[in-house]
This record gives structure tokens, C-alpha cells and sequence, in this order.
């Protein structure tokens, strides 16, 4: 038992002894490693690739040719080479699909709870009565309006009566002017008209 506990106790302090060790020049976590990653696109692949001094780092991901995603893994280096997210992401949309169905079916059943009441008072039936009552118009021309007749036109009280008059008399002819006179102008009227500014009356 005692042996057991000094040799627990050993590892322990030889696990502290080497993680608590001097660093090397130079060296810095996996981590920053993953943070300084580029991606690069991989067109056979479709895929989008992290990698740091070119190395792997980072996630990297890829979709097939329907847009769904089906290569999801974290690079890290060692000890642990890459972690698979795949199956993360397949579960999380599995969680999304089903509470989306949930969604739905808490719809369809409200939906269905109002058509079984309306059923039961009876205002469905009153609703598909007032639906079968209203007139169908099939008309395609339901766009063009009715013919338009003007108001304030009395058709019998302005027609022309049988007296021989003409409804529309020509217009008068024209003045007879002197022979070789046809284009004279008329006479202007040489009659000086008063002035504006006449002189005012003596005071």
C-alpha cells in the first residue's frame, strides 16, 4: 500500500519537475500557432485549409457539391495531431432540424384547435354558406368599365325639329369690297384720341 502511494507520489513530481521546466528560445504555445494561421483554398477539395509555416493550424473545412458541409477538423500539432468536428456539427444541426419540426407541428396543431372550435359552434358552416351565397362573376373583361352616359343632355329637347331650318347655318360671306380693292385693308380711324396727359384746370 505505502509502495503504491511513494510511487504516485514520484510521478507526480516528476510530471511537475518536466511541464515547470525552462523554456527554449524561440518557443511559444500551439496556440498562438493556430491564431497567426492563413487559409488556403483547396478547389479539388473545396476546402478551406488553415495553416501556420506550413503546417496545419487551426480549423479546416470543406462542403460537397450540395452545400453541406462534410469535413470539419482542428488542427493542433502534438500530442493530439487534429480533432474531428464533424460529428459536433452533425449533431447541432440534428438539435436545429428538430426543434424546427417542433416549431411546425406546435403551428399545425393551434391551426387545427381553431378549425375543430369553429367546427363545433357551427361558424365555419355560417363562413362556407356566406362563400356558396356570393355571386361568381365569370367575366374576363371584369377590368373594362360600363359604358359611360353624360348627364345634363336631353336628347329629345335638343334634337332639331322638322320647321326646314338647318341645324348648323353656314357662317356669313365675307364684305364686298370695290373692283381691284380685294386685299385693301379697312379703313383706319384717323381720329386723334384724346391724350392722356391733358393740362390740368386752373386753380
Amino acid at each position: 500500500m505505502f509502495r503504491k502511494l511513494e510511487i504516485l507520489i514520484l510521478s507526480g513530481l516528476m510530471v511537475l519537475s518536466v511541464g515547470c521546466g525552462p523554456a527554449k528560445d524561440g518557443d511559444t504555445a500551439r496556440i498562438h500557432d493556430s491564431w497567426n494561421a492563413r487559409y488556403s483554398y483547396d478547389l479539388e477539395k473545396r476546402r478551406l485549409v488553415s495553416s501556420f509555416d506550413q503546417n496545419k493550424r487551426g480549423r479546416s473545412w470543406g462542403r460537397d457539391e450540395l452545400g453541406k458541409v462534410n469535413f470539419d477538423r482542428y488542427w493542433t500539432g502534438r500530442p493530439i495531431p487534429s480533432q474531428n468536428l464533424l460529428p459536433q456539427h452533425k449533431d447541432r444541426m440534428d438539435l436545429l432540424r428538430e426543434d424546427r419540426w417542433y416549431e411546425a407541428e406546435r403551428e399545425r396543431l393551434a391551426t387545427r384547435a381553431e378549425e375543430m372550435e369553429k367546427e363545433a359552434t357551427g361558424e365555419k358552416d355560417e363562413a362556407d354558406k356566406v362563400e356558396e351565397q356570393a355571386p361568381i362573376d365569370d367575366n374576363p373583361m371584369d377590368f373594362v368599365p360600363g359604358p359611360f352616359l353624360p348627364q345634363g343632355i336631353d336628347s329629345e329637347t335638343n334634337s332639331p325639329d322638322n320647321s326646314g331650318e338647318i341645324p348648323f347655318a353656314p357662317l356669313p360671306l365675307e364684305p364686298d369690297f370695290p373692283p381691284g380693292q380685294e386685299d385693301a385693308s379697312p379703313p383706319l380711324d384717323l381720329e386723334e384720341p384724346p391724350s392722356p396727359f391733358a393740362p390740368l384746370p386752373p386753380l
